[in-house]
């Protein structure tokens, strides 16, 4: 492989502590240049998170439809490149033939994996009707046992799985395939939803209904409700919550009951509550929230972070914010411009290189 050296574009902060970022034309080169000089670059330690957020893969026909905006079975995604820059829409897709994009994927995952601390995760993005040759490409580079899991997201865009029938499935979801060098790696306990204190609520619905009777203090009310409405629960499940203090009269001498506190939801692999999708700059690129869900779950305060197409720096902010340290890598020459910018709004600690 060969070795190019990297330009220093911009430098501010130390460079043992400081956030980094990277652009080349052939991103192997630029993650081979990173693995042989990781102390030169300030980067001490290998990485405790690792996601290759992959672009991707469209044949010439597709894209072809895509340029001239002719394709009738993706309206969201023709909404979609709408939004995008009009002179070169299918840049943010891998244009090669299939065996060049895999064979290119086999050589970046190889060094990322080499790039990985022993406790750490690598996710990779899989997305289109390719995906089950990234697991089997996967499972033969790290084994089957130091996969983790597969989480589940939707995509921006729905493509028939089988476009010359009239009974094709539309893939509305796309995967992140976790794998870890250890063989029990910790995850850390992340909620979907936030948990909730409890308070008093209005006890009535939509729909006439007929009075009830109620029970404060020792003396039994019988209330009507409010017009066009009707009491919640039943005669049964009002007597049970006016013995445990579970509804009350509130100033205006109506019932209100008692909200139990709510716990939030633990995370599991089911990822579809969130956008997980951005339109920036560069094309499709993975939301914050789901960079942050990833973060939350995979990495601890002070840890490293590397994000392999980085786009144009969404993961910058939530890096930052979440006190990890941030290193992108893309091939696009316009990331640079688009990094920086990331990192104005978020630190002055940051190097910027290029491979060009």
């Amino acid at each position: 492989m060969c070795k190019i050296t990297p330009f220093l574009i911009h430098e501010s902060g130390e460079l043992n502590s400081a956030n980094l970022f990277f652009c080349g034309p052939d991103v192997k080169v630029v993650l081979n240049s990173l693995r042989e000089n990781m102390i030169n670059f300030g980067v001490q330690e290998r990485f405790n998170l690792i996601y290759l957020d992959l672009p991707i893969f469209l044949s010439h026909e597709t894209i072809f439809q895509l340029e001239n905006q002719t394709m009738d079975s993706s309206k969201n995604l023709e909404k979609l490149l709408l939004k995008l820059p009009r002179e070169k829409p299918a840049e943010i897709f891998w244009k090669g033939p299939l065996d060049d994009y895999f064979e290119n994927l086999k050589a970046i995952m190889s060094i990322a994996i080499e790039l990985l601390c022993d406790d750490g995760f690598m996710v990779v993005k899989a997305v289109g009707r390719h995906r089950h040759y990234i697991k089997i490409l996967l499972d033969d580079l790290l084994s089957i046992d130091r996969f983790v899991n597969e989480v589940l997201y939707y995509t921006p865009f729905s493509m028939k799985s089988n476009t010359s029938g009239e009974n094709g499935f539309f893939e509305v979801t796309g995967s992140l395939l976790i794998y870890s060098l250890n063989q029990s790696p910790k995850i850390f306990p992340t909620f979907k939803d936030k948990s909730s204190g409890g308070y008093w609520h209005t006890m009535h619905s939509k729909g006439q209904g007929h009075a009830r009777i109620f029970k404060f203090n020792g003396k039994e009310y019988k209330i009507e409700p409010p017009i066009g409405r009707h009491w919640t629960f039943n005669q049964d499940r009002i007597n049970e919550m006016c013995d445990k203090g579970f509804i009350r009269l509130n100033k205006e001498d109506k019932p209100v009951y008692w909200v139990i506190p709510k716990q939030g939801h633990i995370l599991d692999n089911n990822w579809l509550d969130i956008e997980s999708f951005a339109v920036g700059s560069l094309g499709f690129e993975s939301s914050e929230n789901i960079l942050a869900r990833m973060l939350k779950s995979f990495t601890k305060k002070d840890d490293c972070f590397l994000h392999i197409f980085g786009g144009s720096g969404i993961g910058v902010n939530i890096a930052i914010k979440n006190k990890r340290r941030y290193v992108g890598i893309d091939s696009r020459r316009a990331a640079i411009d688009l990094h920086q910018k990331a990192f104005q709004k978020e630190t002055p600690d940051y190097f910027l290189y290029s491979f060009e």
